[in-house]
């Protein structure tokens, strides 16, 4: 019972109480020594040589907040109540290093911290194989916990998943404020790991309330210099970027973008740091990628700041499923895309020629009329191909925020606002609004209320409380 309560005070960030339990126990002066280093404390001197799973855990915490080199932890030394705690040290590696992680351990159900934990460890697993509905689900439970528990420290990692967790799912409006929140009241040692999540979700210093910290700020160094089209500074600005070390799985995040603005961006990551492009993309009136085509050659995608402003654009007027049509040919190339798949890509069910090929045959005709004098769309056999008689730049709406977030959006900037409102800030048809509101309302995200016969809106995510409790900013 006395090694729980030890955990305890030291997940919960209580300095005191976990240094009077701790003793002169050396694994215990051990751990004390990590967590003066994840959460700046006065701590114990050097235990860079300290082995035990509590150790390591807080040692892969470190690691990850700092955005630091991560090492799979070495084999735990003790068999009794360590094996736990050691595999959530493994867990929390794997992530950071982009390596599969083991299946969690059992639920412990004496130690609330070791529970929270293990929460945490399901929620990246899930997060590696892509079951973001039931990462969301350990996200919530694990930062209720946190919360519920007092365990302070624990609620950085919690509330850095649920954070993660929205950012993936597309979410990007309550991953900035869940972000922005930390960013303003978690240690030093986690601003790094904050800092680039807040970036990525499309946050800056404003959301912060301070300067941000390397990588994140000299991605948005880069962003400042490209909106101005100052290319030597912001090639400048990328290479630093490109030249910071991070761990495997935050460096590829890294080289996408990266990629982007100087080459070409890898086609299957289009959506996975768009959010760190939206709101520029938004203020020069494009999609956060886009593809440049040119006669004879494969389309290439490029996020939107990476092309010049006086590049000939076309279809950024036009209607989404128009802009779905053309991005999905310009990503087949050449040798064009079947017919049958082009139209699953645009209306996302398949075609039965019955019932669409009326439907289908209209907006193909819609989409040449739109691209005339600059391309076409011939059909080879039984596939499409977009056939460019000169270069230019297509949208490419499938990087593009979902519509709920566009909702969101609207609702933070004016709180109190009605269904037949947002539909108009969006140009979009109430019923359309209402629906995507009712999923918004179902996942915790926004809450209504009656004002008179009206229903108006307000965003707040159920699941996150912000830390303000958190007291006084550690190291500030």
């Amino acid at each position: 019972m006395d090694d729980a309560l030890w955990i305890r005070a030291l997940h919960a960030g209580d300095r005191d109480e976990a240094t009077a339990r701790a003793g002169t126990d050396p694994a215990r002066r051990a751990a004390l020594g990590e967590a003066a280093r994840l959460y700046a404390w006065d701590g114990p001197g050097d235990v860079a040589s300290a082995r035990g799973p509590q150790v390591e855990v807080l040692r892969a915490l470190r690691h990850l907040a700092s955005l630091g080199a991560v090492e799979p932890p070495p084999a735990s030394d003790r068999e009794d109540d360590g094996a736990g705690w050691a595999g959530c040290a493994a867990a929390l590696s794997a992530f950071a290093r982009g390596a599969p992680i083991a299946p969690p351990p059992a639920l412990d159900g004496e130690d609330a911290a070791l529970r929270v934990t293990q929460m945490c460890v399901r929620g990246l697993a899930a997060l590696t194989d892509g079951a973001l509905d039931a990462a969301t689900q350990h996200a919530r439970r694990a930062s209720r916990a946190a919360y519920a528990e007092g365990l302070r420290g624990l609620e950085y990692l919690a509330y850095w998943l649920l954070g993660r967790t929205r950012r993936e799912t597309q979410n990007l409006h309550a991953a900035t404020r869940i972000f922005g929140a930390l960013a303003r009241s978690a240690p030093p040692a986690w601003w790094p790991l904050v800092d680039w999540e807040l970036a990525l979700a499309g946050g800056d210093a404003q959301a912060a309330q301070r300067p941000l910290t390397a990588p994140a700020s000299r991605w948005l160094e880069a962003v400042g210099h490209a909106q101005a089209e100052r290319w030597d500074a912001s090639r400048a600005a990328l290479d630093a970027l490109r030249a910071h070390p991070l761990p495997s799985r935050f460096a590829a995040e890294r080289d996408l973008l990266v990629g982007g603005m100087t080459g070409a961006a890898a086609r299957g990551g289009r959506g996975q740091v768009a959010g760190a492009l939206f709101e520029s993309a938004e203020r020069i009136g494009l999609t956060p990628a886009v593809w440049t085509v040119e006669p004879g050659r494969p389309g290439v995608l490029r996020w939107c700041l990476g092309v010049p402003r006086d590049a000939a654009r076309l279809l950024f007027d036009e209607g989404e499923r128009i802009q779905k049509l053309a991005a999905c040919l310009a990503e087949a190339g050449p040798g064009g895309l079947a017919h049958d798949d082009a139209f699953r890509e645009v209306y996302g069910f398949d075609y039965d020629a019955a019932l669409h090929e009326g439907l289908f045959r209209v907006l193909l005709h819609r989409t040449r009329a739109a691209l005339e004098g600059a391309g076409d769309v011939v059909r080879r056999d039984a596939a499409l191909a977009l056939t460019p008689t000169r270069p230019f730049v297509l949208p490419e709406p499938r990087s593009a925020p979902p519509f709920g977030d566009r909702l969101l959006r609207a609702i933070a900037a004016s709180p109190g606002v009605s269904a037949k409102e947002l539909a108009a800030q969006v140009g979009d048809r109430v019923r359309t609004v209402q629906r995507a509101l009712r999923l918004l309302l179902d996942a915790g995200t926004c809450r209504s209320e009656k004002r008179g016969r009206q229903t108006v809106y307000t965003v707040e995510d159920t699941t996150f409380s912000e830390p303000t409790h958190f007291g006084e900013r550690a190291g500030a």
